[in-house]
C-alpha cells in the first residue's frame, strides 16, 4: 500500500470512528430520556388511588319510628339537652285520598271548528249591509250598532244573560210603524239587507256562545236608544234618539265588546275530543241558562255527566271545579285545564280526569286522523302519600338495659304530653349505595384503563431503550473493528515512514 492510500485510508477511519461515537452519545442520551419517561409512568402508577367498594353499612342507619292513630311518625334528629330532654325533629306522614295523581291517558282527537261561516259574514261585511256595519263601528251610533247585531239573529223572543226577553224583528218598521226597513229585499226607505244572506248567517250562530253574547249587546244597545227602558214588542227608533246622550266611557265599552265579537267571527277553535266525550274548560260550564246571580237555572248541552246533574247540583260541581283548579295550580303550576268525566264501572260513580290545556297545544296530532301522536299526561283524583316535616319539639326518650330507646314522650310537664311506643327500624339507603356502587363501577373502570395505558405506554418504552441497546452494541462492535483497522493501517504508515528514510540514509 502506497504511503498517500495508507494515509487516506486512515483519516477515513477517523471519520468513521468519530461518527459511531456521535451516535453512540445521541443513544445514549435517548435511552436517558426514556429512562426518565418511564420512571415518570412509575410515579404515576404509585401516585394513582386504588378504588374501594362502598359498604352497606355506610348506607345503613337506625331509625325510631312511632304512630299516631293513621299518622306514622319518623324521628329524623335527636338533640340532647342540658335537663334530660332531647329537641327532635320528625317526619309525619299519611295516606291522603283527595289528591292530585297521574293517570294512564288516551288518543286525543283534536278538531278545529269555527263559530260562524267566514264567507258568509264576509258577504255581510262587504255587501248590502256593509254601510251600516261601517257607520256604527266609525262612529258610535247605538241604532246603528242595534241595527248591525239584529241582523245576525233569526226572528224570535230571546232571554238575555240576566232574564230579560228580547223580541227580534225579523223586518223591522219605521218609526210610524209603517214601512219594513230591516232584512228587505225591495227598496224602501232607510237601509236595505238580504233576508236570505241573513237567514244562513243566523242559522250558524244558533246554540252558540256568540249567538247569546249577540241577544245581550242587542239589549245593551236598545236601554242606550231608549233611555233605559227597553220595550221589546217595538222598533229601534230614529233620530235624536240614536244613542247621541250616552256617555263616552259607555261607548267606548260596548264599541270594543262588538269589534271583538265581530273580528272574533270565522277564527278557528281548537276542540279536543277523547273517544265521543268533548274536554270543556274546567270551573266554568258554558252551555248553562243563568240567572241574574249568574247561577245555573238549566242545563241545555248534551254531556252525558251534566245532563244528569240538577241546577243546584251544576252550580255545586263548579264550586267543586275550581277547587280542583286550584289543586292542580298548587302541585303543577298556572294554566288553563280542561275537563272530562268517566263513568266508574264498578261503583257508577262519575269520575273527572283533567288535562292541561298547554299538553294539549303542544301536543303532536296525525295530519289524517287529527288523533295525538305523543303522550299527552294525564291526571284525576287518587290516593297519595303525604309527607311533613316537625322540627324542635321538646322530648324525652326512654331506654331498656341495652340503651335502645323503647319508648317517647312529646310535650313533657305540659298538658299536650303524650307517650308513644317506639319501634326500632335498621334502615338502608338502597338508592344511595347503589349510586355510590356504580360510582366504584365507573371509577374501576377509570383505573383499570389508565393502569393499563400506562402499562401499555412503559412496555413501548421498554421496547424502544431495547432497540437502542442492540443498536449500541452494534456501535460497540463497530467501533472495536475501527479500531483494530486504524492500528492495521498506522503500522503500514510507520513502516512506510521508516523504509523511506532508510533509503535517503
Amino acid at each position: 500500500m502506497g504511503m498517500a492510500a495508507s494515509q487516506a485510508r486512515f483519516l477515513g477511519l477517523t471519520a468513521r470512528k468519530t461518527n459511531v461515537e456521535y451516535e453512540g452519545q445521541q443513544i445514549n442520551q435517548q435511552r436517558t430520556t426514556l429512562s426518565n419517561q418511564s420512571a415518570n409512568y412509575y410515579n404515576q402508577l404509585l401516585g394513582m388511588s386504588v378504588p374501594v367498594p362502598p359498604s352497606v353499612e355506610d348506607y345503613t342507619k337506625t331509625v325510631y319510628t312511632f304512630t299516631d292513630g293513621a299518622l306514622s311518625n319518623c324521628i329524623t334528629s335527636l338533640i340532647a339537652q342540658g335537663d334530660g330532654n332531647y329537641l327532635i325533629s320528625y317526619t309525619r306522614s299519611y295516606q291522603d285520598d283527595n289528591s292530585i295523581v297521574s293517570t294512564p291517558s288516551h288518543v286525543v282527537t283534536r278538531l278545529t271548528e269555527t263559530p260562524i261561516n267566514r264567507e258568509l259574514y264576509e258577504q255581510f261585511l262587504t255587501g248590502t249591509n256593509g254601510g251600516c256595519y261601517t257607520t256604527a263601528i266609525q262612529n258610535y251610533d247605538a241604532a246603528h250598532f242595534a241595527h248591525t247585531l239584529t241582523h245576525m239573529l233569526v226572528a224570535g223572543d230571546y232571554t238575555t244573560s240576566d232574564g230579560n226577553k228580547l223580541t227580534v224583528f225579523p223586518f223591522g218598521m219605521d218609526k210610524n210603524y209603517t214601512n219594513s226597513r230591516w232584512w228587505t229585499t225591495t227598496a224602501s226607505s232607510g237601509s236595505n239587507g238580504n233576508k236570505v244572506l241573513m237567514d244562513k248567517i243566523s242559522a250558524q250562530l244558533v246554540g252558540t256562545p256568540e249567538q247569546q253574547e249577540i241577544v245581550d249587546l242587542l239589549y245593551e244597545f236598545l236601554k242606550d236608544v231608549s233611555g233605559g227602558t227597553v220595550d221589546a214588542t217595538k222598533p229601534i227608533l230614529d233620530g235624536a234618539e240614536r244613542g247621541n246622550n250616552v256617555p263616552q266611557a259607555r261607548k267606548d265599552y260596548l264599541k270594543n265588546r262588538v269589534t271583538k265579537l265581530i273580528n272574533s267571527f270565522g277564527n278557528e277553535a281548537d276542540i279536543y275530543y277523547i273517544g265521543g266525550t268533548k274536554l270543556r274548560s274546567l270551573g266554568k260550564i258554558e252551555e248553562a241558562e243563568r240567572d241574574e246571580n249568574g247561577l245555573i237555572t238549566k242545563y241545555t248541552g248534551n254531556d252525558a255527566y251534566l245532563s244528569t246533574l240538577s241546577a243546584a247540583q251544576l252550580n255545586e260541581l263548579e264550586n267543586e271545579e275550581n277547587e280542583y283548579i286550584t289543586m292542580l295550580t298548587q302541585k303543577f303550576g298556572g294554566g288553563a285545564w280542561m275537563v272530562r268525566y268517566i263513568q266508574n264501572t264498578t261503583s257508577g260513580a262519575w269520575e273527572p280526569y283533567f288535562y292541561k290545556v298547554n299538553d294539549l297545544e303542544n301536543a303532536i296530532y296525525k295530519d289524517t286522523t287529527s288523533g295525538s301522536l305523543s303522550y299527552i299526561e294525564a291526571y284525576k283524583i287518587g290516593t297519595s302519600r303525604t309527607t311533613n316535616e316537625i322540627k324542635g319539639t321538646t322530648a324525652k326518650l326512654e331506654q331498656d338495659t341495652s340503651g335502645r330507646y323503647i319508648n317517647i314522650t312529646l310535650n313533657p310537664g305540659t298538658e299536650d304530653e303524650v307517650t308513644y311506643a317506639l319501634t326500632t327500624e335498621t334502615i338502608t339507603d338502597q338508592d344511595a349505595y347503589n349510586d355510590a356502587m356504580n360510582q366504584y363501577e365507573y371509577d374501576k373502570t377509570t383505573y383499570d384503563k389508565a393502569i393499563e395505558d400506562i402499562n401499555n405506554k412503559i412496555e413501548i418504552t421498554q421496547l424502544e431503550d431495547k432497540n437502542l441497546e442492540l443498536r449500541l452494541k452494534q456501535l460497540d462492535t463497530e467501533q472495536d473493528a475501527i479500531s483494530t483497522e486504524m492500528d492495521a493501517v498506522q503500522r503500514v504508515i510507520e513502516k512506510n515512514v521508516e523504509s523511506t528514510f532508510k533509503i535517503f540514509g
